[in-house]
């Protein structure tokens, strides 16, 4: 549930004055009475936040197959930390022909990466990658997830593989990749997202189709 701070405002003034107001504080220092009203306000403050009151989401108006690497750098007001692909680290006037990945410091876990493909010379977004918390797609879907929370989200898996070899296969849950407790990989073609699990918890998410739905904190 999410409240306006407007509602917050007026829910901790008016808390606030029946504290004060009332005849039993009149035996009492402004101290006590001050603190015990503060007291109160700072936990309906909490209670609140704990509804979502300080997590607003907004969109992102970047879209894969159609944005550009000028859109990039416009959203984000600034050319990338890093320009790489492949382990080779390029420069805006060096950028290839092909695929190369544009890598933003944003979010708690630093990490915003636009996969551009200039194979056309046309610089057009491949695929948008994110591992923070700070941004999500499909009204939820973001880092930190079980793959129940996933699954809530974008279906069930069509079929499990469990300790065997990761071989890309859309719709199929790779789970414990290669004998690695907790490491897993899981591609919706219906939404166009992929995922990667660390722990059993997705630590990358991956839009590769037009997928409109992404957002950010503010």
């Amino acid at each position: 549930m999410q409240y306006s701070a407007v509602f917050l405002a007026k829910s901790v003034t008016g808390c606030y004055a029946l504290l004060i107001e009332d005849p039993l504080y009149e035996k009492r220092g402004m101290t006590v009475r001050y603190m015990r009203a503060l007291m109160v306000c700072v936990i309906m403050v909490l209670a609140l936040s704990g509804c979502g009151l300080f997590t607003e989401y907004v969109p992102v108006p970047l879209t894969v197959g159609t944005s550009t690497r000028t859109d990039v750098i416009d959203y984000f007001g600034s050319e990338p930390f890093e320009y790489i692909w492949g382990g080779v680290t390029y420069t805006k006037d060096t950028l290839p022909t092909g695929k190369y990945d544009m890598l933003y410091r944003a979010g708690r876990n630093n990490d915003f990466e636009a996969v551009i493909d200039n194979g056309l010379g046309t610089h057009v977004i491949w695929e948008i990658r994110f591992k923070s918390e700070d941004y999500r797609c499909l009204g939820g879907l973001t880092a930190g997830m079980t793959k129940e929370e996933v699954f809530s989200y974008v279906g069930n898996p069509a079929s499990t593989v469990t300790g065997g070899p990761n071989t890309w296969t859309p719709d199929v849950f790779y789970q414990d990749i290669d004998g690695e407790a907790g490491y897993c990989y899981y591609d919706n073609s219906a939404s166009g997202i992929r995922m990667f699990f660390w722990r059993n918890l997705t630590s990358a998410v991956y839009i590769y189709s037009a997928n409109d739905t992404l957002e950010r904190l503010r």
